[in-house]
């Protein structure tokens, strides 16, 4: 576990501000308590006491919840990524021509398929954790990729410059983001276009769900242009995406940037930030705080007695297991559709695919929909049984 001491961006001291705990992450701990803090000079805002990077890369090699081309996959994100990637390429287009770039370096770049939307003008490159992402690239998209983490391709010290440097839902993984900014600058030639999740217009969906292991920076326009101007980069243009038609906590609200490299002795131009950095986070964490207890009192409510099998494993019933009776609660099965969790342990209980069979013969009293991002979905596949099992909801949707 890493313990940040001074800002990464401006070097100044940091305050603790919350501390969220967590149980049975798979993957990656048994218990991990993260540090929310904040930059008492800039506002940056960042977990504290991140994973070493080295065990985040194998979550992200291993664990990758981004493999848009699984089919088996149950929550089908492909169609949300599409829809993403064509917004992204027309906010591109208004502001800086995407006739004006001959060459794209995309870091996380996901199935190819956003790649693959540049390829007839421009020479297009990727960089993915995921092995089934990249072959899925090559073989479905003709887009070529290096298989493996940025470190691992910064290392290889490839010459290429890039016109522009794509970074979707990329930056907020990031351990130090001003080294990883400086790394990037050295392959770009003009841009780096970001999008990430922002607290600027967050509402407080999933208790705390903007708080994930995986997410080590949270960024306000604030925090993001003090980032950027510390590495030469002035803002060209900023829009938000409330993504309301969309069950994606910890991915939206998000802002799209689009950054222009300039030099160092630039006198770069600072815009104005309505609401501090500070001001947010703490109204984040008081509507998260009532959520989460509102939550509370669901799970109290469930019988003791009852047989209960949560369907999720993800970081939500990491949260909720530390925080709430759940783990006190008679577990008997715990349902995951992504098969390479299958065979894994979750509260001493074997992580399975969910099975009919468990509500025909009288296995599992209850089911609890230990999911916000999927709970429709879910609602949608146990309609058929509500008659003969209680299907416990969190959240009215």
């Amino acid at each position: 576990m890493n313990k940040i001491c001074e800002c990464n961006i401006c070097g100044g001291a940091i305050t603790t501000v919350y501390k969220v705990k967590n149980k049975e992450l798979i993957g990656m701990a048994k218990e991990y308590i993260q540090d929310i803090s904040m930059c008492n000079n800039c506002g940056f805002i960042f977990t504290g006491n991140p994973f070493d990077e080295k065990k985040l890369n194998n979550r992200y090699k291993k664990f990758s919840k981004f493999e848009f081309d699984d089919k088996e996959y149950i929550l089908n994100e492909t169609a949300d990524y599409i829809t993403r990637c064509r917004r992204q390429q027309q906010f591109i287009d208004r502001v800086v021509g995407v006739s004006n770039i001959e060459s794209i370096l995309e870091v996380g770049a996901a199935s190819g398929y956003n790649l693959s939307l540049y390829k007839d003008s421009a020479q297009v490159y990727g960089i993915e954790p995921s092995y089934n992402n990249c072959k899925n690239a090559e073989q479905n998209y003709k887009v070529p990729m290096f298989c493996g983490v940025f470190e691992e391709f910064y290392e290889a010290k490839e010459e290429k410059q890039y016109d522009l440097i794509f970074l979707s839902m990329t930056l907020e993984h990031i351990v130090n983001p001003c080294d990883f900014i400086e790394k990037c600058a050295e392959f770009n030639k003009k841009y780096i276009f970001i999008e990430v999740p922002t607290f600027d217009y967050k509402f407080s969906d999933e208790p705390f769900g903007m708080f994930c292991e995986e997410h080590v920076n949270m960024f306000t326009l604030e925090g993001l242009q003090n980032l950027m101007l510390k590495c030469g980069y002035q803002l060209l243009n900023a829009e938000f995406v409330l993504g309301l038609e969309q069950k994606l906590p910890a991915g939206f609200p998000a802002m799209a940037t689009i950054w222009k490299k300039v030099s160092r002795k630039t006198e770069q131009k600072k815009y104005k930030i309505i609401n501090s950095s500070e001001d947010i986070l703490t109204r984040y964490i008081k509507d998260s705080e009532r959520e989460l207890e509102r939550i509370r009192k669901i799970i109290e409510g469930i019988d003791d007695n009852k047989r209960l099998a949560i369907w999720g494993t993800g970081h939500h019933v990491s949260m909720l297991l530390a925080n709430t009776e759940l783990a006190s609660k008679s577990i008997v099965k715990v349902y995951d559709s992504d098969t390479r969790k299958h065979g894994m342990m979750l509260c001493n209980v074997p992580i399975e695919a969910f099975s009919e069979t468990d509500i025909e013969k009288n296995k599992v009293d209850a089911i609890l929909l230990a999911t916000y991002t999927a709970q429709k979905v879910l609602e949608k596949i146990l309609s058929a049984y509500e008659e003969k099992v209680a299907i416990i909801k969190l959240y009215s949707l």
